[in-house]
């Protein structure tokens, strides 16, 4: 029988091989069952269709000032100020363009859903 957290592994590594977000809707499925103030996290970027943008090997958030220069391949990677402003790591270019960069695709939204947590609880640490 797999651990608890084994299983979490397992699913995390689903969200990073999966383009799309089925293995995201399954995992919030997941904390769903056990009450984890992560699924309704999930659920809340999955009706937004937030995914990060891919730049070759990292994994990118955006947030723009003025989208109609420089952006990401994918506008569903741009997020609102309040959430961005909360990630991290990251670099940031000009004053229009600032980003965060993962190494992976499960990194990127791991960083995401845990902001999303601290804004939904209030938690600013």
């Amino acid at each position: 029988m797999a651990t608890l957290a084994a299983e979490e592994e397992a699913l995390w590594r689903a969200v990073d091989k999966d383009e799309g977000h089925t293995a995201l809707a399954i995992l919030a499925d997941w904390y769903e069952e056990r009450d984890e103030p992560k699924a309704p996290a999930i659920r809340w970027l999955l009706s937004r269709g937030w995914i990060p943008d891919q730049e070759t090997d990292v994994w990118d958030w955006w947030y723009h000032t003025d989208l109609k220069y420089l952006g990401p391949t994918d506008p569903r990677a741009d997020l609102p100020e309040q959430v961005f402003r909360q990630l991290k790591p990251g670099y940031s270019w000009w004053s229009r363009y600032e980003w965060r960069s993962y190494p992976s695709r499960r990194a990127a939204y791991e960083a995401l859903v845990e902001v999303l947590v601290k804004l939904a609880t209030g938690n600013k640490t």
